[in-house]
């Protein structure tokens, strides 16, 4: 998914079904988190750290390191019961200004070592980009409605053929909508996780701060935004794909 779109809600829901071990905000070749004036304290991270060296390595051998442990957690996690789950941070790819389409996605880079389900979710682009807006995520440019949305068919065609689930189909129903998650990732079922979110902390969680599950209003659109919604093809192309009300 991308920023702003419910996703640490529906991963605090995933974290909290049984056995279910939940990575937070994932993707090996990201620097968003290197946006720093002097290198920062890495004690734990090898892949940050090779990103900072001064003697880069390639893509290709970062992507190698990272699966191999990857696959190494994954059979750990197996022998004890108990699935992976990893959240792709794909806001590092497509949101930043660095080649998103030449990278190849989280899944990609998984897909030639490990079998890998997935699940796409979405939310109305004009309320996501509002809220990007708000927290001043202004990691593209120029950072437009326009934009945005070309960034986000980018992605969505880059996960082509995923099952999609809609954040605001998933709060009007979590509880249906966690279990055609579950049915998506075979995962364990619990009726009760939804009510063990507010023990589940995870990265990310920009947004909302309790439990509650429900649909919040729109935020106010400022006048520029809204002039820019009328001339912008792609967030009425990208509100069609994804079948969402333009208005």
């Amino acid at each position: 998914h991308f920023a702003c779109t419910g996703g640490t809600l529906i991963a605090r829901c995933i974290a909290a079904l049984p056995n279910t071990q939940t990575l937070s905000e994932i993707n090996p070749l990201s620097r968003l988190h290197l946006r720093w004036p002097r290198k920062p304290f890495f004690p734990t991270d090898i892949l940050a750290d090779l990103h900072m060296s001064a003697r880069p390595v390639s893509h290709e051998l970062i992507i190698e390191v990272f699966c191999a442990g990857l696959l190494r957690l994954r059979d750990g996690l197996a022998q004890q019961g108990q699935h992976l789950v990893i959240r792709d941070h794909a806001h590092s790819q497509f949101c930043t200004d660095p080649d998103q389409i030449t990278r190849p996605t989280l899944r990609q880079m998984l897909l030639p070592h490990m079998t890998v389900l997935s699940v796409v979710t979405l939310r109305h682009p004009l309320d996501s980009f509002l809220s990007l807006d708000a927290q001043n995520w202004t990691h593209f440019s120029p950072f437009t409605i326009e934009e945005y949305c070309t960034r986000y068919i980018a992605f969505l065609e880059a996960y082509e053929g995923v099952p999609q689930i809609r954040y605001e189909d998933f709060v009007a129903d979590p509880v249906a909508g966690l279990d055609r998650i579950c049915t998506l990732l075979d995962l364990p079922r619990d009726p009760c996780a939804l009510d063990m979110i507010e023990a589940i902390s995870l990265s990310g969680d920009s947004g909302r701060s309790n439990s509650d599950i429900n649909q919040r209003p729109r935020r106010p659109v400022p006048g520029h935004i809204a002039e820019q919604i009328k001339t912008s093809a792609a967030y009425d192309r990208l509100c069609m794909i994804c079948d969402y009300d333009p208005a």
